[in-house]
């Protein structure tokens, strides 16, 4: 017995001290010996056909920092209730899709942009549909997926520049995700299912230090930075037409359907043409598509006003994500989004709460 318990101190001794080299020589060779930190690792599980889902009826205290905590639902929503697949009497639901600046990265669960349009009008009811990481694929994607789980009268589709760039791509972040192609112009999805993340089908050793080197020696890598799959234009299309699809199935339906671009501090920084922006809302609204673009609200701002609306790298426990929305933020665009969405006819004055 005595002589197990040695040889196993021996080969943990030893492992450590393997890992030890291993990482002195990652070093050498530039390459990090840890993880970037991300914070979806906490609170997603594996999906074969979007990439990534939030774990349901999930608690991460301070996640983002002391008291910033992320909520799902039994529902895989970020919020701290389930809902009726019913809208409730005299509410007005409003979905809310995109990324992590919907999810609403660095905040607390009641201080997203989503969350605060209840704020503003207590017959209003929102659906947190925002997930870290997706591109206008997978929010497209997740958002057919629930199309008729839950009935809604107004669904808000937001995204950010990058959104269209992710689309390009196969991968983020290890993470395997779908990919969208045009077949007779209609919007299909490609590539699935995804690749589980290494380290979950049986490569648990290539997370480690030990394991990255072994896989660099021999030319192979965890993860590689993944080569694009599709032009910036060609994504840019897919996702035009992906979104103009779920405007003409809520317009079938009887709802109202909104596209949002969500400014962010380096468009506000620039204060510039970018051609990805204007060619994206003008093929929108060309597709007849309700058009809502918040550029023009954050640069009427000055720098001073515009700096405490967002997250600095420092304010949070992932700097590699800062520089999202801040409690601020999130309101400065319920407050920008709710001057708009105010004239649709579900919020008619007739039917308006003070």
């Amino acid at each position: 017995m005595r002589t197990l318990v040695f040889t196993a101190l021996a080969v943990g001794l030893g492992l450590l001290v393997i890992e030890g080299v291993a990482a002195v020589v990652l070093s050498a060779l530039g390459e990090p010996t840890a993880a970037i930190p991300v914070a979806e690792r906490r609170h997603t599980r594996y999906d074969e056909e979007l990439g990534w889902v939030n774990e349901p009826s999930l608690q991460v205290k301070d996640l983002y920092g002391p008291g910033r905590t992320l909520t799902t639902n039994a529902q895989g929503f970020r919020a701290t209730h389930d809902f009726d697949p019913e809208v409730p009497a005299g509410r007005v639901r409003i979905l809310c899709s995109g990324d992590s600046f919907t999810l609403g990265w660095g905040v607390d669960d009641q201080d997203t942009w989503c969350a605060a349009l209840e704020r503003v009008d207590p017959r209003i009811q929102t659906v947190n549909q925002g997930q870290g990481g997706y591109g206008v694929d997978q929010a497209y994607l997740w958002a057919l997926r629930e199309e008729d789980a839950l009935d809604h009268q107004v669904h808000v589709f937001a995204f950010i520049s990058e959104d269209f760039q992710r689309m390009r791509y196969d991968r983020f972040f290890g993470y395997g995700k779908p990919m969208l192609q045009l077949v007779d112009e209609v919007p299909t999805i490609d590539g699935v299912p995804v690749p589980r993340p290494a380290g979950s089908s049986g490569r648990w050793w290539a997370a480690t230090r030990t394991g990255r080197l072994i896989l660099r020696v021999t030319a192979r890598s965890v993860d590689p930075a993944p080569e694009p799959r599709l032009a910036l234009s060609e994504a840019t299309r897919i996702g035009v037409a992906a979104i103009a699809q779920l405007h003409r199935d809520h317009e079938r339906r009887g709802r109202q359907f909104v596209a949002v671009w969500l400014t962010t501090l380096p468009e506000y920084q620039s204060q510039g043409v970018d051609p990805l922006r204007e060619t994206v809302i003008a093929n929108l609204r060309a597709a007849g598509v309700r058009t809502i673009d918040l550029t023009g609200d954050f640069r009427s701002l000055s720098p001073s006003e515009v700096e405490p609306l967002f997250l600095l790298p420092n304010d949070a426990l992932f700097p590699a994500a800062g520089r999202h929305y801040s409690e601020l933020g999130n309101e400065f665009v319920a407050e920008a989004l709710w001057k708009r969405l105010q004239r649709l006819p579900e919020f008619s004055p007739a039917e308006r709460s003070p």
